[in-house]
């Protein structure tokens, strides 16, 4: 099953989002609500993510930083997905 990483400091909101990602798109969510938890989560996994959700205001990350950590790690999966999107649309 593919998974979604959502960093999101409102417990609410990340439940919210979490629980109708997974009702509805049947992903399974990782929820992180602070930079450092996402650090956490990030230096510990081994699956990797399709998609990350972050929350640009976080208490510990208040400008955006928990983006900037995100693309350090997933800038080669980034990459790798614009080239199959660009593939596809231009073979349709």
């Amino acid at each position: 099953m593919d998974r979604i990483f959502i960093v999101e400091d409102n417990k609410m909101i990340a439940k919210v989002v979490s629980h109708i990602i997974t009702r509805d798109l049947n992903f399974e969510c990782v929820v992180a609500h602070s930079l450092f938890e996402a650090k956490q989560v990030l230096e510990h996994d081994s699956e990797g993510f399709l998609v990350a959700i972050l929350d640009l205001n976080l208490p510990d990350a208040p400008d955006g930083e928990v983006v900037d950590y995100v693309l350090t790690l997933v800038y080669r999966s980034l990459y790798l997905l614009e080239v199959i999107v660009k593939k596809r649309v231009n073979n349709t």
